[in-house]
């Protein structure tokens, strides 16, 4: 008996984080990842848990019953086409491909389609709308920043290998003496593991990083300010601010590095932040350049707002029920849509439950929905059962196509293990085939 043929894939990147590391070796051996290299923790857990085999009892079924695959898609494409108000969700744990084949449907159908940064994305899209985004790539950070400010996150814990990999200590900005890499000031906790290797802490409390953001675009602007009113509204001294403030005033490229809730997408009470974070940055550039780097949590988010922004214009909640898209942030949430009955069915395809659907699943029993997901079904959190199930291949290890990293860069997906299940853009492209035969457009073509 030929024993199994072991593979080694190199520079494989890494979707179960926004860093999207791209430098993984990994080894496959009979149907197996066996073995991974530079990977953290996290990731390695993923790599490692591969494809949870088979269950035919949940894999594909309709209200509960086992069936096949083409019964289930067949039965998915009836529901979408009876449905007046359908709506799909989700789309970060797909790839960029997966993305379009969603967007094509719901243009199809008729409906609405969002991602969970939909319902804060008045948060970072209006603000930003109005006074633009200083941006830069992870590479940039590496190879030109000398000042790094962590802005209340901690990528330690959120995004291991960030650091390590794009400020390191041994790397060097323009003016950083060549002794020494980028000077690192964290804004925030001062507990936290980010906190403990900078070199100058400003503990801030949350909900103060409006009042923070302020205080350093005054003192870069040259105004006076009163000592006492600042350590008040910031609970960090002016002295300490000035210190930031000239660090970034002078620096070669400086780096605001925040994560997701000071980027206004996972809190709607933050809307203000991002947009203090991100015009900071800009009033540093006026005299030096400086930049914001958002860190963005796991699976394929940001390809999510591109796909959304090139096929529709917009970049989340798009309502396609008149036949043109319309942008509805917050209006046309899935929460929202669900709690004033304008969804009479919900697609719910590619989603991080984790992370995206903990105020929804609360609500998923009061209509219809379709739930399209590459995890077997005992290791998804607690919810109601959905009216139909398709298992699809594992996001990151079974699904070749185009990851996008959280500063915007596309990387190849290659495809590790042979999956039993189809892919996410399998499951929709033979969805969208079904209702077009169903529905021929007003012209006859279908």
């Amino acid at each position: 008996m030929t024993p199994p043929q072991r593979q080694r894939w190199l520079d494989v990147a890494c979707g179960f984080c926004g860093c999207a590391c791209d430098d993984l070796n990994v080894d496959v051996e009979g149907g197996r990842i066996i073995g991974i290299e530079n990977a953290c923790e996290s990731a390695r857990g993923s790599f490692l848990a591969g494809e949870v085999p088979a269950d035919k009892a949940t894999d594909f079924s309709i209200v509960g019953e086992p069936v096949g695959y083409e019964q289930a898609v067949s039965r998915a494409a009836d529901l979408l086409t009876e449905a007046e108000a359908p709506f799909i969700y989700g789309l970060t744990r797909m790839t960029s491909e997966a993305q379009c084949a969603a967007v094509e449907l719901a243009d199809r159908i008729g409906g609405r389609i969002d991602t969970p940064a939909g319902l804060f994305c008045p948060a970072l899209g209006t603000p930003l709308q109005q006074s633009g985004v200083s941006s830069c790539t992870f590479g940039e950070v590496r190879q030109r920043a000398d000042v790094i400010v962590f802005w209340q996150c901690d990528p330690e814990r959120t995004h291991p290998r960030f650091r390590k990999r794009y400020c390191p200590d041994g790397s060097v900005g323009p003016g950083a003496g060549g002794s020494r890499g980028a000077f690192v000031i964290c804004v925030g906790d001062p507990g936290t593991k980010t906190a403990t290797k900078a070199d100058q802490v400003l503990p801030v409390s949350r909900g103060r990083e409006y009042e923070a953001a302020g205080v350093v675009r005054g003192l870069i602007a040259g105004h006076e300010m009163g000592e006492s009113a600042v350590f008040d509204q910031t609970g960090v001294s002016l002295a300490e601010w000035k210190l930031l403030a000239e660090r970034l005033r002078t620096c070669h490229y400086g780096v605001i590095v925040c994560e997701e809730r000071q980027a206004g997408l996972s809190d709607w009470s933050n809307r203000y932040d991002a947009a203090a974070v991100h015009q900071l940055a800009i009033d540093v550039c006026n005299r030096t350049r400086c930049s914001v780097v958002t860190l963005r949590g796991p699976g394929n988010p940001v390809s999510a707002e591109m796909v959304f922004t090139w096929q529709t214009g917009f970049p989340c909640s798009v309502d396609l029920v008149a036949g043109y898209p319309r942008y509805g942030p917050a209006e046309f949430s899935l929460e929202r849509s669900i709690a004033r009955r304008e969804a009479d069915l919900v697609v719910i395809v590619g989603e991080d439950w984790d992370h995206g659907l903990e105020s929804i699943c609360g609500r998923l029993g009061s209509v219809p929905w379709i739930l399209i997901e590459d995890r077997a079904w005992a290791d998804l959190p607690a919810r109601p059962a959905p009216t139909i199930r398709i298992r699809t291949a594992a996001f990151g290890v079974a699904t070749p196509g185009t990851l996008f990293r959280a500063d915007g860069v596309p990387l190849p997906l290659p495809r590790l293990l042979e999956s039993p299940f189809p892919d996410a853009g399998r499951v929709l492209a033979d969805m969208l085939a079904r209702v077009a035969r169903a529905t021929p457009t007003a012209g006859g073509e279908p």
